[in-house]
């Protein structure tokens, strides 16, 4: 199952809420967190790490992925926030034009990407 919601402080607390509910009924879980694929939090039961994620966060992030593990195996809930919203179509462009924006748009955020790897 995965679950997209708009990052916020609260729907990070609301998994956070979750992961204390299950230990308080003695049935702690797994849970790791990455940002846009990079695991910033690795698997672990200990609720103390949580927040460490927000360290991590930076202008160019889009997305912060939770994961809830099912016991031992490598199964899980997924909770992705996104940060960055999709831009909505203009309707007063052409579509080549729009098209063309769209496709500058994207080598603009591969460039930062790689940047940022370097």
């Amino acid at each position: 199952m995965t679950r997209t919601y708009q990052y916020n402080n609260d729907t990070a607390k609301h998994v956070f809420n979750q992961l204390q509910n299950f230990k308080q009924q003695g049935n702690t879980k797994d849970y790791e967190v990455r940002i846009d694929n990079l695991t910033v939090v690795q698997r672990t039961k200990n609720l103390d790490n949580f927040h460490l994620f927000k360290q991590s966060l930076n202008q160019f992030t889009e997305a912060v992925s939770i994961l809830l593990y099912k016991g031992s195996s490598r199964n899980y809930d997924k909770y992705v926030l996104t940060r960055k919203t999709e831009e909505e179509s203009k309707p007063d462009l052409a579509s080549e034009e729009y098209l063309k924006q769209r496709l500058d748009d994207w080598i603009k955020k591969r460039r930062r990407r790689l940047i940022l790897q370097d």
